[in-house]
């Protein structure tokens, strides 16, 4: 969970700046009980997951499958405006 910590804060911040909270007000951690709870619910997601992996790989090549066709489409309609206009 630390390793994420930079991560957040180079995204929470900008929104926070957007937001007109205080810079102290956003670097400043939540409670550890927060922490506790979601690393909670992080290990528990991934039981799931785990626990589900045909499941999880099936969904995946599905995803991966529409990311195909989509990019396939995507290039024929770039190469055909190329040459058609």
């Amino acid at each position: 969970m630390s390793r994420l910590l930079p991560v957040w804060r180079g995204l929470v911040m900008p929104f926070a700046g957007i937001a007109g909270v205080p810079a102290w007000r956003a670097l400043v951690p939540a409670r550890p009980r927060v922490g506790v709870v979601l690393r909670g619910a992080h290990v528990c997601h991934h039981h799931t997951l785990g626990t589900n992996l045909e499941d999880v790989l099936r969904v995946l090549r599905r995803v991966n499958a529409v990311l195909a066709v989509i990019a396939v489409v995507l290039l024929l309609r770039q190469c055909y405006g190329r040459y058609a206009g």
